[in-house]
Order: C-alpha cells, then structure tokens, then sequence
C-alpha cells in the first residue's frame, strides 16, 4: 500500500509540474498576445492617421482639380464665343479670294 501511495504522490508532482509548466506558458502567451495586440492597435491607429491624411489632400486635390476645369470650361466657351464669327468671316473671305482669283484667271485667259 505504501508503495501504490509513493506512486501515487509521485505521478501526483509530476503532474502538478506538468500543470504549472502549462501554466506559465499560457501566461506567456497571454503577456505576448497582449502585447502584440498593443503594438498592432499602434500600427493600425498609425495607418489610420496616414490613410486619413491621404483621403484629405485627395480630396482637396480633385476639389481643386475640378474648381481648374471649370474655368478651363469657362475660358474655352469663351474662345468660341470669339471665334465663331472670325471663322465665319474667314470663310468669307476664302469664298471671296477664290471667286477673284476666278475672275482674274478669266481676264488673263481673253486673248488681248
């Protein structure tokens, strides 16, 4: 009996060696995810910040992207507000030249 008792007892400590072994490693690996958590919470609040200051100067880049456009718009509908008439008066003057040069073409053939 004494013998199945020193058994016993024995398995007993080898097994709250066991116990304790698997303890601190799970305490370890606690200590370790909490701090891994920390410093990924860190980055991610890190790259938040950096994705947050991309989003503003985009924005404020197509904002004034677009505000350029606009007057690029503006301007063009200008030029051919302008222009419209000069290419009309262009024309006429095409049509013109070319019913004098007709003309002069026509007196230069008549024999003299």
């Amino acid at each position: 009996m004494e013998t199945i008792s020193k058994d016993i007892q024995a398995l007993g400590d080898r097994l709250e060696k066991k116990i304790d072994h698997v303890d601190k490693r799970v305490d370890n690996l606690l200590e370790a995810t909490h701090i891994e958590f920390k410093n990924f919470r860190s980055d991610f609040d890190g790259f938040k910040t950096e994705m947050t200051w991309f989003r503003d100067k985009t924005e404020k880049s197509l904002f004034g992207l677009s505000s350029d456009m606009m007057d690029v718009k503006e301007r063009l509908k200008n030029v051919e507000t302008i222009l419209d008439p000069v290419q009309g008066m262009v024309s006429s003057m095409k049509f013109t030249l070319n019913d004098h040069e007709g003309r002069i073409t026509k007196l230069e053939t008549i024999p003299a």
